[in-house]
């Protein structure tokens, strides 16, 4: 029986890579139905996220049910990538949201394993 490599991130991966970024999608639904999402830079505390609600970012609904994606790809044996769910909520400064994680995933492509020989 073969056991398939696993390319899912611990927890403290996450908080290492989401520590390493700046700026995240952030998606959130609207009172209508519908979804806002906007790129927005960020700091991570752990797997939260306080977002900066300057430019773009402003419109940015404060509610539950949104989501964060933060990705890198320097080459695609190298995507990375965290999505993150949950409340948007006043963040600790003026013109800040905090992203309260109630779910989190990641995936590293580095984990697949090479083939021998390339």
């Amino acid at each position: 029986m073969s056991t398939k490599a696993s390319i899912d991130m611990s927890p403290a991966e996450r908080v290492a890579f989401l520590k390493a970024g700046d700026v995240a999608i952030v998606c959130a639904p609207t009172a209508s139905g519908g979804l806002v999402a906007r790129v927005a830079a960020y700091r991570a505390e752990g797997e939260d996220l306080v977002i900066d609600l300057s430019g773009a970012a402003a419109a940015l609904p404060q509610v539950p049910g949104a989501v964060a994606l933060v990705d890198a790809y320097p080459t695609y044996d190298q995507i990375k990538g965290v999505m993150l769910r949950g409340a948007l909520e006043q963040g600790p400064a003026a013109g800040t949201v905090r992203l309260r994680t109630e779910r989190a995933s990641g995936f590293d492509f580095a984990k697949i394993p090479k083939a021998p020989g390339s």
